[in-house]
């Protein structure tokens, strides 16, 4: 698999963007709702999005990414309750309401690449961006960003993009 992979600088971006956890099993629909929700919100405080959406995993360890024992790694994976942020990013900062929260993209160094094809096969990209990190020694937060970039429901699985942001320390 040859992935450009760089090193980006981003800009501070506002968000709203719901906190949520859940086993990957369960992202596709837990991830829908809030996206769901936000976008209604947004239609009725005529907040407009021009943007892409996105989740943002948190609170994990790159140390356990990518471990030796591979059975434990895919069962930990399968039962593992992701910490995620998901949400739209909006142009300028807006309070949310309920579950509905301001939230912001950290302006900062970004490791990037391009998925391209089904969700379900972006752990092959995460492995690539961890081994491109060891080799280029490469510190990373304990988070990363999906930044969907188009639909799935009107995009066929292998055409589907997902920019793939790790933030650098």
């Amino acid at each position: 698999m040859s992935q450009k992979i760089e090193i980006v600088d981003r800009d501070l971006q506002h968000t709203l963007e719901i906190r949520s956890q859940a086993a990957m099993m369960k992202m596709p629909a837990v991830i829908g709702a809030a996206f769901g929700k936000i976008n209604n919100h947004m239609k009725e405080k005529q907040i407009a999005c021009d943007f892409p959406p996105y989740v943002k995993y948190v609170n994990f360890s790159w140390d356990d990414a990518g471990g030796a024992n591979k059975f434990f790694g895919y069962f930990r994976m399968l039962t593992y309750k992701w910490d995620m942020l998901i949400g739209f990013p909006v142009t300028n900062e807006q309070i949310g309401t309920g579950e509905i929260k301001s939230g912001k993209i950290e302006k900062g160094k970004y490791l990037q690449t391009l998925h391209k094809g089904p969700y379900r096969k972006v752990g092959e990209t995460y492995k690539v961006l961890i081994a491109y990190m060891k080799e280029n020694k490469l510190k990373a937060k304990n988070e990363c960003l999906e930044i969907y970039l188009n639909d799935p429901d009107t995009t066929k699985q292998d055409d589907l993009e997902t920019l793939v942001l790790i933030p650098l320390e």
